[in-house]
């Protein structure tokens, strides 16, 4: 059975539009222009948000720091998770139109507009007694070294708390503190210094994972599973997820490292950013 846990969330708050269609053919006006009619229009919570969801999935208490709008309210409200302001429009939009009968991903467009630092990605002034602090960043300019620098007071007062960081943001090189750090490949190669971290962590999608930590010989590669991927959207998000609730329930690191890979195996089964729900989890982790 799972312990419930308290932890934050950073990072930006993503809305994914999965648009079913059915093709029409070519556009009369646009002669190289595919035409298509919408069966169907579903909306996922994406980056960070979906991270915060899927811990909530779990039976954690979530903190939801950072800038929400109205349909991202809407699902973090359905899973209580808290979050502190609602805007009216939506900032970052993935929109995907899939084909209603092969599930193929026709177009993706994304909105993804420069901002500046929230004044929300930090920790209220009151005191939280967390279990964790997660990071999902993607570089979009709502984290900042602010972020971090809070971050950094809350753990000088409460050193047990464990920090997490997702991020693509070069200058997370030059931050301390941090238990787990978690990255792509291609981010990887663009870092312009390793993470001063306990362990980091390198996911290669069909490739699996890496991890290594501070002491000689620390080392684990993993395939990723033999699942057939159906949507990989999200994927990275449950990774991260599970191997936060994972190793706070009593695994460790390496044996997370297993947990996440297998439950992100599982995830990439599913159409959209849906996660895994927790009886999937604690399956995962009886065969792990």
């Amino acid at each position: 059975m799972l312990k419930p846990f308290k932890i934050a969330v950073f990072g930006e708050a993503m809305l994914d539009v999965y648009q079913l269609v059915e093709t029409l053919g070519v556009s009369q006006e646009e002669k190289t222009c595919p035409k298509y009619n919408i069966l169907q229009e579903n909306w996922y919570a994406g980056g960070a948000a979906n991270v915060a969801v899927q811990l909530a999935k779990l039976d954690t208490q979530v903190m939801f720091c950072g800038n929400v709008t109205t349909k991202i309210g809407k699902i973090l409200s359905e899973n209580n998770i808290w979050f502190d302001i609602e805007e009216p429009f939506e900032r970052f939009v993935r929109t995907r139109i899939v084909d209603n009968i092969s599930k193929k991903h026709l177009v993706r467009i994304d909105k993804n507009p420069k901002v500046c630092p929230s004044e929300i990605q930090r920790l209220p002034e009151e005191e939280y007694d967390l279990d964790a602090i997660i990071v999902a960043d993607y570089n979009h300019g709502e984290i900042s070294t602010k972020t971090f620098a809070s971050i950094r007071v809350y753990q000088s007062r409460h050193p047990k708390t464990k920090v997490y960081i997702n991020s693509k943001n070069s200058f997370v090189s030059f931050i301390k503190g941090i238990h787990i750090f978690c990255c792509n490949n291609k981010e990887y190669q663009q870092l312009k210094f390793i993470p001063d971290a306990d362990y980091v962590i390198i996911t290669n999608g069909a490739g699996g994972a890496q991890m290594a930590g501070r002491k000689q010989n620390e080392y684990l590669s993993l395939n990723s599973t033999k699942d057939k991927a159906v949507d990989v959207t999200g994927a990275g998000d449950v990774f991260l997820s599970t191997f936060v609730i994972a190793e706070l329930n009593g695994a460790n690191p390496y044996e997370a490292l297993k947990i996440a890979n297998n439950s992100a195996g599982l995830k990439v089964t599913k159409t959209g950013t849906e996660g895994i729900n927790k009886e999937e989890f604690e399956k995962i982790i009886a065969d792990s």
